[in-house]
Parts: C-alpha cells; sequence; structure tokens
C-alpha cells in the first residue's frame, strides 16, 4: 500500500511533468531472477526525451521515537540513497519491463539517457538540511529536498524544461554536501531574475498555452498514441520565453482566422538547430487545409534549415466551426533542388529570415 508521501509526490509530478511521462508503479519481477524475487524501482520516475528523473521518498511518521531529525536525515537519504543505486543498477543490469504510465499506457522506460536523482522528505520539522549530496556510487549527485520546498520549487518554475534548468542552478550555487539555510523560494527567485531578467510573470500567455495543449491533448486521444507523445515531448522543451513566444503568435493567428484572414509569416526559430521551430498559419478555408500545411512546413524547413517543426493553422471549416490543426515534421535538412527554386520564388523570398530566434529572454515581436 502507498504511503501518503509517495501519493503526494507522484501527483505533483504528474501535475508538473504530464501523466504521459510519469511512473509510479514500479513493482516487477525479472525474467532472470526466480519468480518470486520481486524487484522495485524508485518510488516515482519521470522520462521523457533524453531525460529519466527517478524520485525516493522518504516520510516521517513518528515524532515519538525520540530521534533528532538531523539523525533522521541522515539515516533515511543515506537509505535513499542506496535505493536510487539500486535502481540504477537495475536499469543497467536487469530487464525492465514496460510499466503503464499516468495516461494509462504501456511504455518500457528508457535504460540510458540523462539521469536526474530526487530525495524528497516528506517532513513537516526538517528546516535545515543538505540539499545536494555527492554519491560515488553513481558518479553523479543527487538533489534533496523537502516535499514543501519541492512543491514551492514546482509551483514556482512551472514548466519542465524551468525545473530541469533550475536543478542544473541549484548544482551550481549549493555547496555538495553541506547544510543550506537558503530558503528554496529565494533561490527560485534568483534563478529566475537570472534567466529572465524578472521572477514575476504575465499569467496570460501561459492559460492560452495551457488551453492549446488540453485542446491537442483531446484532439489526438483515440490517435497514434506513439506519435502523440512524440509531439507532446515538443511542448517540453519550451520555457517561459518559449510559451510566450508561442502564445503570442497563437494568438495572433486565432484573431486573423476569426476575420478570414490567410497569414503564413508568424513563426518561432530556436537557436539550437536540434531543438523544434514552429510555423504558426490562418486560412480562410478548411479545404485541403492538411496539404496546404505540409507543403508549407516542407518550405519553411527547407528554408530555415530546421530538423523539426511544429506547424499550428487556425480556421473555420465548412460547417463554420472553428479549428485548430497541426503538422509535425521531423527531417534531417539536405539540399533539394525543387525545394531550392520553390524557396527562391519572390512570394517565398520574402519569408521566414529567421530573425526571430528565441533567445531565451521574454520579448514582444
Amino acid at each position: 500500500m502507498k504511503k501518503q508521501s509517495e501519493i503526494d509526490t507522484a501527483q505533483i509530478v504528474k501535475d508538473f511533468f504530464l501523466g504521459e511521462f510519469s511512473f509510479d508503479e514500479l513493482k516487477y519481477d525479472p525474467t532472470n531472477l526466480p519468480k518470486g524475487n520481486g524487484k522495485e524501482l524508485a518510488d516515482v520516475i519521470i522520462d521523457y526525451g533524453n531525460y529519466v528523473i527517478a524520485f525516493q521518498v522518504k516520510g516521517r511518521e513518528n515524532f515519538d521515537n525520540g530521534s533528532s531529525e538531523n539523525k533522521w536525515i541522515k539515516k533515511y537519504t543515506d537509505r535513499a540513497k542506496d535505493q536510487l543505486v539500486d535502481t540504477y543498477n537495475q536499469f543497467q543490469n536487469n530487464v525492465v519491463p514496460p510499466f503503464v504510465n499516468g495516461r494509462g499506457d504501456r511504455y518500457e522506460i528508457k535504460k540510458y539517457g540523462i539521469y536526474t536523482w530526487i530525495i524528497i522528505l516528506y517532513n513537516e520539522r526538517v528546516q535545515e538540511y543538505k540539499k545536494v549530496l555527492n554519491c560515488n556510487r553513481l558518479n553523479d549527485i543527487i538533489h534533496c529536498f523537502t516535499y514543501k520546498d519541492f512543491k514551492t520549487c514546482c509551483e514556482k518554475l512551472v514548466l519542465p524544461r524551468d525545473i530541469m534548468e533550475y536543478m542544473a542552478y541549484r548544482e551550481k550555487y549549493i555547496e555538495i554536501d553541506r547544510i543550506c539555510n537558503e530558503e528554496e523560494a529565494d533561490m527560485v527567485n534568483d534563478f529566475l531574475v537570472e534567466k529572465y531578467g524578472m521572477s514575476e510573470f504575465d499569467a496570460s500567455e501561459l492559460d492560452i498555452f495551457r488551453w492549446f495543449l488540453n485542446n491537442y491533448k483531446d484532439k489526438l486521444e483515440e490517435g497514434d498514441r506513439e506519435r502523440y507523445r512524440e509531439i507532446i515531448e515538443v511542448f517540453l522543451e519550451l520555457d517561459r520565453a518559449g510559451v510566450d513566444a508561442f502564445s503570442q503568435r497563437l494568438g495572433k493567428i486565432i484573431s486573423l482566422a476569426k476575420k478570414g484572414v490567410n497569414s503564413d509569416n508568424s513563426y518561432i526559430v530556436p537557436g539550437n538547430k536540434e531543438s523544434t521551430s514552429f510555423l504558426f498559419l490562418s486560412a480562410d478555408s478548411g479545404s485541403k487545409i492538411i496539404e496546404y500545411v505540409e507543403k508549407m512546413t516542407y518550405l519553411f524547413m527547407y528554408k530555415t534549415k530546421s530538423h523539426k517543426c511544429l506547424t499550428v493553422v487556425a480556421y473555420f471549416d465548412a460547417i463554420e466551426t472553428f479549428r485548430l490543426d497541426w503538422v509535425f515534421i521531423e527531417l534531417p535538412w539536405e539540399y533539394d533542388e525543387k525545394l531550392e527554386k520553390m524557396c527562391n520564388l519572390p512570394e517565398i523570398r520574402k519569408l521566414w529570415n529567421p530573425q526571430l530566434i528565441l533567445t531565451g529572454k521574454i520579448e514582444n515581436h
């Protein structure tokens, strides 16, 4: 039976990293061991893109056993370290089966990737603790949070990319294996100011983004689940600057579509060509819309040398129902004579000269 500490931590993970990528039912029988020799991975695991994030949760239910909080922390962080090392060894050495994720899909967690190790201390009495721990057996460090501090971290950072970048920031500024007295909320604010120049944000852009994400998830819920998961991962690449840019352009094409105006000049090209570009279109008709979107996406990718692109189109269909559709294409760039000629046409040449490169700062375009 799961403890409340594990249930609460799993819920935060599902809320901020999406249920598609979170796993908290991780018991299994390895095929290379006799039956009955059950194993279990960490309490919660997140798996998306190149990331594997393992959580070990430790709660204190009995406060009358005489031991101090310092002794409790030492005992249970050591125990959590052992369990995280065991999780890593299981990934590398055992046959770990597929698990069911938060959306009910059966999915095989990757055994190789960029690992992040997190211990959650579910103990309201803990005030001072070592927030970054060395672990020679993992040849890595382990992040430690109280449940309250981790919840604060997620609520202020909101987006998976910013949460993961904050881990790197935390590792850089907190001394390993030493008590850290600085408040987590203050460190999060310092991170936001250093990255964006501010720590408070207009929630409206995030609301537009969440609306789009929910619309997308509802539409593809019964579709190709593997493709659905792949495209959802695109959105996890975005930080607040990306969400801000995405939401502004999405709002623009929705407004134009409602006026019956065709538009094909809104886009985002990130500085890193391995990241996903975005193209935003509005159209006055739904006739052959997907063919049109695919053609424009290939042209856009060729001209901007993007390797991945998600194109969003807003329009009204034949029965005057407002719609959003999208096409995701991943294709390494290579010279193509036909596309080269098309990109040199006057009407295409003036489009998509990628000066709107996403820099990481929140700006208006």
